[in-house]
């Protein structure tokens, strides 16, 4: 007596998925495709541990994350990433700007590693090397980069008014800015874009260090959620602009900025004075 046998048929689409499977399992690949079949024929890619975490169904264009990512891994040259926290023993004091709102010098210079300074200096013709420090913001201050190393400030090239200094991969570097005249100033500093007082877009209109006459400043790093933490020359994928802000932050790599104010000398006079007058009427013993 012949018996008839029943079978549920399977849909194509789920018979290929299995063939699939065993295809990718056979071949040692079994890791990269968690999926199963389920009674809709359906597919759930793995996410354990981050195993097949972003996985894309083959033929599915790149995420804009993907090509973000590229496009920045793509970009020669140095960045500056935020590197070994330090204490930070500024302190806070007064200053009164003679410009409440508008700087009164605004200069910039590039850095880049040695092939990338030379070929920017190169594309605007009459390219010189130097070594030591150099004017910017029409000579309200003079500026370097350091790294503390012996040989101290980093060489640059000068090209039609332009500055690129020379940095190398790893290290780490400072900033040295001097003021040479005689009035007080207040210089608002940015790098790649950021404000190296808070780590966010920079703004010429924020607060900055003060700088008495004759003197200089070393700025070490920036702050970030709080912390002080080294500048370092790293790569442009790598760098806080592309970190915090993406391929557009990454846009302002390879800049340092800095805003100078004069001080009102006035306005702080009259400061001085007012604060005399209150100390004077101070009294030793209020409880008697």
């Amino acid at each position: 007596m012949q018996k008839n046998l029943h079978m549920k048929a399977e849909p194509d689409s789920i018979r290929r998925l299995h063939v699939l499977c065993a295809a990718l399992v056979t071949a040692g690949l079994s890791f990269l495709l968690g999926a199963c079949a389920s009674s809709d024929g359906s597919l759930t890619y793995a996410d354990s541990g981050g195993v097949g975490r972003g996985l894309r169904p083959p033929g599915s264009p790149p995420t804009a994350a993907s090509q973000r990512s590229k496009a920045l891994e793509s970009r020669p040259g140095l960045g500056t990433t935020l590197g070994n926290e330090y204490t930070d023993n500024s302190v806070s004091t007064m200053f009164y700007r003679r410009n409440q709102s508008t700087p009164d010098a605004v200069g910039s210079f590039h850095y880049n590693d040695e092939d990338g300074a030379k070929a920017m200096a190169d594309f605007l013709g009459d390219s010189s090397k130097h070594t030591g420090s150099f004017k910017l913001a029409g000579g309200r201050v003079k500026a370097s980069l350091d790294t503390g190393w012996y040989g101290g400030k980093l060489p640059w090239y000068e090209s039609n008014g332009k500055i690129f200094v020379i940095g190398q991969a790893g290290s780490s570097y400072s900033i040295i800015l001097e003021n040479p005249g005689k009035e007080k100033v207040e210089v608002v500093v940015s790098v790649d874009g950021l404000d190296t007082l808070s780590g966010t877009p920079a703004s010429a209109s924020r607060r900055g260090y003060v700088i008495p006459s004759k003197s200089q400043i070393r700025i070490d790093g920036m702050k970030y959620n709080g912390k002080m933490r080294r500048f370092e020359f790293g790569s442009v994928r790598n760098s806080q602009a592309a970190k915090t802000g993406g391929e557009r932050g990454a846009r302002n790599v390879g800049v340092i900025g800095v805003a100078v104010y004069v001080e009102d000398e006035a306005a702080a006079k009259m400061a001085r004075i007012k604060e005399g007058m209150t100390r004077d009427d101070a009294r030793a013993f209020p409880g008697s």
